[in-house]
């Protein structure tokens, strides 16, 4: 029953990061015509949606396995 729960646990994070990267999408995806008269922005902005992207991959590695699963 404690791994159900931490399977539960782990998916509801993973649910959580999806729903926070996709709406970072859509903020960068609504504010493109804005970015596309200044270059920099935009580098600046794709850089960090990256990050943010490596940054919630990163925290689904960060789950330690336990038991022989």
């Amino acid at each position: 029953m404690e791994m159900l729960e931490k399977f539960k646990s782990i998916q509801e994070k993973i649910d959580n990061l999806q729903e926070c990267v996709s709406e970072l999408q859509e903020r960068y995806d609504a504010n493109e015509e804005i970015r596309e008269g200044c270059p920099d922005v935009l580098a600046a902005d794709k850089a960090a949606h990256e990050a943010i992207g490596q940054i919630c991959l990163d925290a689904l590695f960060d789950v330690e396995p336990k038991g022989e699963a």
